[in-house]
């Protein structure tokens, strides 16, 4: 089924005509965000003592046994220099610096050692 007057294409806002109605307003809702899309159903039912409500994440607190990477200065392992580490060093053909192995003093004396 074809109109028999052809339907002309708008080229904009600015082209549509002005009419005398009032503006269309959208419906007033609490809040706009959560009432768009399809509603969400919960992946499970909480049990008695649960909050009903999501948990807001906790604050980090800074931990005495734990270290954070932050401010910290990065040496290479190759050449030394600040600024990077080993994998981005450009003097490829250097040995990579690391400090001598610590012996390890054992606490408990050989049994070789131990005098009677």
């Amino acid at each position: 089924m074809q109109y028999q007057t052809p339907i002309e294409a708008v080229h904009g806002v600015n082209f549509w005509k002005k009419t005398d109605e009032s503006v269309i307003v959208p419906p007033i809702t609490e809040d706009t965000d959560s009432a768009l899309g399809r509603k969400k159903i919960p992946k499970r039912i909480k049990g008695k003592n649960e909050s009903p409500s999501k948990k807001k994440k906790k604050v980090r607190q800074e931990s005495p046994t734990k270290v954070s990477r932050e401010k910290r200065i990065i040496h290479c392992g190759r050449c030394g220099a600040v600024g990077h580490n080993s994998r981005k060093c450009s003097s490829i053909g250097v040995e990579i610096q690391r400090p001598p192995k610590k012996n390890k003093e054992s606490s408990q004396p050989m049994l070789s050692q131990v005098i009677d």
